[in-house]
């Protein structure tokens, strides 16, 4: 297709249809492979998949890795030069639509039965990861969390009468912080 012959499809659904439509990035060249508007591109349109995870374009075959959650029919818009398609690598029979999009149906994922054990019978096993709540606890080591300036460029995301600091004013740079709030 040229842009000469290009004509503009406008296209109104409703949410829920609209949630099964995905723009899926071609990748170009070079490093920035899959960044679009640098390398990358949308030419496509991929209607009635649950989820679309990523697609390829080869010459007229456009590939479609993704995920269904049920029975669903496919389409594509695109350039009028796909004229095969793939769905997580099974080619798919074709048929054109009357607006110009390839359709095809995808049948959903198959129905498996599970079994489940009895929760209540089951030996439960945990890890007490919040020490700090039980009675007795010495809390005598802990820092005092009594800066009134930062040295972080983020802003604090408590304002009013609680001022928590920021964790790494204090030394602590990763996973979960607990504050002990006294009077």
């Amino acid at each position: 297709m040229t842009d000469a012959d290009a004509i503009s499809k406008v296209l109104i659904v409703d949410y829920v249809t609209a949630t099964t439509f995905w723009q899926p990035v071609i990748d170009g060249q070079g490093t920035f492979a899959n960044y679009v508007d640098i390398a990358g591109t949308t030419p496509i349109l991929v209607a009635g998949p649950y989820l679309v995870r990523n697609a390829t374009l080869d010459g007229q075959t456009l590939s479609v890795n993704g995920d269904l959650n049920m029975t669903t029919t496919l389409q594509v818009f695109g350039r009028g030069s796909i004229n095969h398609v793939q769905w997580n690598g099974q080619d798919l029979k074709l048929s054109k639509t009357a607006w110009g999009s390839l359709s095809a149906t995808l049948p959903g994922p198959k129905r498996n039965t599970v079994s489940l054990p009895s929760l209540k019978d089951l030996t439960w096993k945990y890890a007490d990861s919040l020490p700090e709540i039980h009675d007795g606890y010495d809390d005598s080591k802990w820092i005092n969390a009594d800066h009134t300036t930062t040295t972080s460029k983020f802003p604090r995301y408590y304002g009013g009468p609680w001022n928590l600091s920021i964790a790494s004013d204090y030394g602590y740079h990763v996973c979960y912080t607990s504050y002990l709030v006294t009077n």
